[in-house]
């Protein structure tokens, strides 16, 4: 990572999206400096930190055994030392500035002192309105808490156990697990192949490894690798560490508190707003520009204050829409809810929109559309005709898992596939518990379902792991594609091997994953008591096995294990271990049932245009097998049909397929700008054995061609993807934590039709918008209208500003936010996607507001202004150029054509007449618009 002083800060402006870095000043660098001088705790060893932090009871050759904080000790701290937790800046209060504008032409007429109050009034209200809708909006957000992590594990009185985030507190010893959140600072006390990427802090995306060793007194804690910042990510491995600060007085905190203030990446829908203010905006100087000037001339310069009020004032503050902001918020706030009551959580809901216009959905195969409940099917042992090797590849399947057994029995009959598809969960052998929550365990499947179902597992097989005791673990990820346990074994141990002097031991190293990764590290095969090399022969016959089990659609793990003798008490790392002339055990084939709904979903995607790529880490033959079940590709045809969802060769994805294809990662990494560009074109594309930065690759070049793409995740390895893409969507049931934090939409019930679902309320948005802003613009010419005549024809005055406002805030508000419950189109999934370059507010739109419907009511109101008129005998050559002298109590007697004498009063009384008709004109056409 280099120097201290060469680190980027990255600012917060909360704590579930980062923001982009940002270089300091040396003033800002003098006091990171000094306030990472604060830490001592990345120079002292393990036995010196131990020794600092007593009732931490920290074992220091063995941090896993230690006992930890009291209870009674943790509350004690957190009375003292506070909650963990970053206090964010409250939001200044907005000062309301009201503005008056002045109509009358004398100061004692009393109705523009009520018109002055009702103004106030109706301001003040629209407030009110506004905060309730943002507060309905906070509420859906604030509901997504309770799927984001909060919680962290912890070592307390001996035992581990799950504690609030917002409860850690100084000395407090947690477990860090891959996949996440560093939930304080923590002084690392044992690490099991830990990778940390620190970019939250110092704007560095790559992960280094992280150490228990202290580092010279020279060195930072920047530059240190055994302090893990609050707000960083595990992305691999696993350890054990000591909280050193908390809360506001961790470095994330230190960074929150002396830089409040960011720039945040605006929405689309944000952008098209701020376009159309921005349209609006130079609209209403234009022509109010131009009407003051063209009415000032007519007026020979006179009374120019006046005619600035009327002719300037008035014109732009009836171009805007007033009761836009509510609308927005309101119907944002309503669809918002409606999606969450569908399992579909939004954190930022301007998203919505961007989820209407998705062109690619980017999906994983386990959980979205499968149920991620896997029963093992078929178990192939080559050349094993005892039972020796099935014996130890139960003992590697349970050790190579964080789950353990609830109970056992042994009555049970394999499941057969027809079963498993059907029955699911019935078929299971014995039920998987989470270690720590004592619940069914949700892990991924790779970790939990090769130990769930099978006829010759035997109970003294599952319980001869429990005699080992595990010093190493390297779980599963896509980039290794495997997990890896080694164990001092306390059973199986040649005494007469064993050195008593040198206490040696025997330990256990086993795999499970890939079968042609495990292969690759295996050059025996266990026959009876037996080992015999593994020849060409042997290797063809077990990948002529697993192609088999893919074409089935079944998932294939492979086991391996390799004992050997070492030094009790060596310490293992996963940069020092050697995968090299293991046992080959066997495989096994495990079946997922697919989601009932995930074909319906897969075909209205298809439907609505828009395309869909499975990414997965499978075997190709798995993941074309698994894709034509759910029916996202088939032979020849777009739609497959349930009949033929059954078997797929791979011989037939090297066929020219017009409409889908099929990809293999290794594949991508030599593909050139032409590749991408033919690969692309396909609507439907099975992504397999694909690593993170091929996903993120992928979403990147979709990016490249204009696609708007929602990639959906749960892992650490997805983060990178989910963050990146224009919708990132993670799993509320099996997603890890940097997957939640990176995404922008949380799926409860991690099924892939409640993002369809997702879609289509997000193209209801859009449509739904623009129905409002093209009802809200419609009234906009009627209501500038009556100014303008005033102003240059001297009329008198059609509408004044309170009948505006109320127009706009009162009669128009409910209507227009009313239409988020407008139902949508039949069509609406049978269109394509919008194209990127289509806008809320488009020249169309505009057209049909401002020169049709805006128009037509403009000329209905007209018509009632004048007839009102001409039903009291006044004619329109009467009314020219009287609006500066009468029309109000001040003006004198006026006299019209046929002779007839008006008073002051009658004349207030039919302008007001003919005012209250321009109105009533205006709204009717309206609602009958609507």
């Amino acid at each position: 990572m280099g120097k201290y002083d060469c680190f980027k800060w990255w600012h917060f402006l909360n704590c579930e999206k980062l923001t982009k870095p940002k270089e300091r000043n040396n003033e800002e660098q003098e006091h990171r400096d000094n306030f990472g001088e604060s830490f001592v705790e990345h120079h002292l060893t393990v036995q010196q930190i131990r020794d600092i932090y007593i009732d931490s009871c920290i074992h220091a050759q063995y941090p896993e055994r230690s006992d930890g904080l009291s209870c009674i000790e943790a509350r004690k701290r957190l009375l003292d030392g506070g909650a963990n937790i970053i206090e964010r800046p409250r939001a200044a209060i907005l000062s309301l500035a009201t503005y008056i504008i002045h109509l009358m032409h004398g100061n004692d007429e009393p109705v523009n002192l009520y018109c002055t109050i009702i103004l106030i009034l109706i301001v003040i209200l629209m407030c009110f309105v506004t905060f309730y809708q943002e507060k309905r909006t906070l509420q859906v957000i604030n509901d997504l808490k309770a799927v984001l992590p909060t919680s962290c594990i912890v070592i307390r009185d001996c035992k581990k156990q799950q504690v609030p985030e917002e409860e850690l507190v100084t000395g407090d010893l947690v477990v860090i697990t891959a996949g996440a959140i560093i939930p304080a600072d923590i002084r690392i006390l044992q690490s099991n192949g830990l990778k940390i990427e620190t970019s939250a802090i110092t704007g560095d995306k790559e992960a280094y490894d992280y150490t228990h060793e202290a580092v010279a007194a020279y060195a930072s804690v920047f530059e240190a690798r055994n302090v893990a910042f609050k707000g960083s990510f595990c992305l691999e491995g696993d350890g054990i560490g000591i909280v050193v600060r908390t809360g506001k007085y961790t470095v994330l905190g230190y960074i929150i508190n002396i830089h409040q203030r960011v720039s945040e990446t605006r929405s689309k829908l944000k952008m098209e707003v701020d376009e159309f203010v921005n349209f609006i905006s130079i609209l209403a100087l234009i022509m109010a520009t131009i009407f003051f000037m063209f009415g000032s001339i007519i007026n020979k310069f006179q009374n120019v204050l006046d005619h600035f009020i009327i002719g300037f004032l008035i014109i732009i503050v009836a171009n805007v829409p007033q009761g836009l902001p509510a609308m927005v918020i309101s119907q944002l706030a309503i669809i918002g809810r409606r999606l969450a009551s569908k399992n579909v959580y939004i954190k930022k809901l301007d998203i919505i929109d961007e989820l209407g216009a998705t062109t690619v959905v980017a999906t994983d195969k386990t959980g979205h559309n499968y149920v991620n409940d896997q029963s093992i099917l078929n178990l192939d042992c080559p050349k094993a005709p005892s039972e020796q090797p099935l014996s130890d590849m139960f003992v590697v399947m349970s050790v190579c898992n964080r789950a353990h057994f609830e109970c056992f029995r042994q009555s049970d009959h394999l499941a057969s596939e027809k079963d498993a598809e059907t029955k699911g969960q019935t078929n299971k052998r014995f039920t998987v518990l989470d270690s720590v929550t004592g619940k069914p365990s949700t892990a991924f499947a790779i970790q939990d379902s090769a130990i769930k179902t099978t006829e010759s597992c035997k109970a003294q097989d599952i319980e001869e792991a429990n005699y080992t005791e595990t010093v190493l673990d390297m779980p599963f990820n896509s980039v290794r594609r495997y997990h890896l346990v080694i164990a001092r074994d306390l059973i199986k141990i040649d005494n007469s091997a064993i050195n008593q002097a040198n206490h040696d031991a025997t330990f256990v190293m086993m795999i499970k994953g890939a079968p042609e990764v495990v292969l690759e590290y295996c050059n025996s095969l266990q026959v009876d008591n037996e080992q015999i090399p593994i020849n060409q022969k042997l290797r063809q016959e077990c990948q002529t096995a697993w192609e088999q089990f893919g074409n089935d659609g079944k998932r294939v793990f492979a086991f391996a294990i390799k004992r050997f003798i070492c030094d009790a008490n060596a310490k293992f790392t996963s940069t020092d271990i050697v995968l090299e002339k293991l046992t080959f055990l066997g495989m096994t084939a495990l079946i997922d049932p697919p989601r009932d709904d995930a074909a319906n979903a897969i075909k209205q995607c298809k439907e609505a245009g828009i395309k869909v790529y499975m990414i997965t880490g499978d075997h190709p033959t798995t993941a074309v097998a698994v894709a034509r079940k759910i029916g996202l590709i088939g032979i020849g045809d777009e739609m497959v049909e349930p009949s033929s969802r059954d078997h797929v060769k791979l011989s037939v994805i090297g066929a020219r397929q017009i409409n889908w294809g099929v990809a293999i990662g290794d594949d991508l990494d030599r593909l050139d700008e032409y590749g991408w560009n033919e690969l692309l074109k396909k609507k439907y594309i099975v992504f397999a054995r694909i690593g993170p930065h091929q996903k993120f690759r992928i979403v990147e070049e979709c990016q490249k061609r204009g696609e708007i793409v929602a990639v959906t995740g749960q892992g650490v390895s997805d983060a990178q993807a989910l963050a990146c893409s224009n919708i990132g969507i993670a799993m509320g049931i099996t997603g890890s934590d940097i997957a939640k934090q990176a995404a922008d939409i949380i799926l409860t019930d991690d099924n892939f039709a409640s993002i369809v679902k997702g879609i289509e309320e997000g193209r209801l948005l859009f449509d739904n918008l623009r129905l409002s802003i093209a009802y809200t613009l419609a009234h906009l010419w009627p209501e500038i209208f009556p100014i303008v005549l005033q102003f240059t024809l001297g009329l008198p005055l059609g509408l004044s500003a309170l009948q505006i406002l109320s127009i706009d805030l009162a009669s128009e508000l409910p209507p227009s936010i009313s239409l988020a419950y407008q139902s949508p189109e039949s069509d609406i999934m049978r269109i394509p996607p919008r194209h990127r370059s289509d806008r809320l507010v488009s020249r169309p739109l505009l057209f049909y507001s401002y020169g049709f419907t805006g128009t037509i009511i403009t000329a209905g109101c007209i018509v009632s202004f004048l007839f009102v008129y001409r039903y009291h005998n006044i004619e329109l050559k009467d009314l020219l150029f009287t609006a500066d002298n009468y029309w109000s109590r001040e003006a004198g007697n006026f006299t019209i054509q046929n002779g007839d004498v008006l008073s002051p009063s009658e004349q207030v009384y039919i302008k007001g007449q003919a005012a209250a008709a321009w109105h009533i004109t205006l709204v009717v056409s309206q609602v009958n618009n609507n």
